[in-house]
């Protein structure tokens, strides 16, 4: 059974982001993130105005293993298609194989558009992962470069209370912290409890 993670807060990007990026931004939080042969995709888009349409800078660069790669048949998993050669998967396996940039399979962040245009918003889907504050440090690490700005802060419960995080985002310095809620006497209370179930 996996690890519950919940997360508060969002991160604010500035400016808006750009209204083709967002688009193409939008789209690759959604895929599923697999890994890709370079060389195929190369032979698929031998120009670069078409590896443009299909990556996600627009700038033609797959990243390694296709990180960066935007498909338009393979989003995600679908049982009845033949893999092999489709948009640089090599095969089945493929699918469960994610391109070394990538945190996990999946990023589990939403971009949003402030509604007075003024800035985006990345923050959390609702699905458990240990992987966000990768997510966010690998967005950041293209969209600053581009001339974003991108700050905020987030907390992570753990195992419902087990254990808690905070993410601090300024650009592309991402940072993951344990954090402690300042409490009292808890040692000493588990110590009672236990002193008397033991001995009445």
């Amino acid at each position: 059974m996996g690890r519950s993670i919940e997360y508060i807060g969002a991160v604010r990007i500035t400016p808006m982001v750009e209204a083709g990026l967002a688009e193409r931004l939008a789209l690759y939080l959604e895929i599923r993130h697999m890994k890709r042969d370079i060389p195929m995709l190369e032979t698929l888009y031998p120009q670069l105005e078409d590896r443009k349409a299909v990556t996600l800078m627009a700038d033609g660069d797959f990243g390694p293993d296709g990180a960066f790669f935007l498909p338009t048949i393979t989003h995600d998993i679908d049982c009845y298609l033949d893999y092999s050669g489709v948009e640089g998967l090599t095969d089945r396996f493929a699918c469960n194989m994610r391109p070394s940039k990538c945190p996990s399979l999946y990023c589990e962040l939403k971009l949003v558009a402030a509604p007075d245009g003024t800035c985006s918003y990345l923050g959390w889907t609702e699905e458990s992962s240990e992987d966000v504050p990768e997510w966010i440090a690998l967005i950041a690490s293209l969209l600053v470069p581009a001339g974003y700005h991108l700050e905020g802060k987030m907390f992570a419960i753990v195992d419902g209370g087990g254990r808690f995080e905070q993410i601090t985002v300024e650009d592309a310095d991402v940072k993951r912290l344990n954090w402690m809620p300042d409490t009292t006497y808890e040692e000493e209370f588990q110590q009672a409890w236990v002193q008397e179930e033991v001995y009445g």
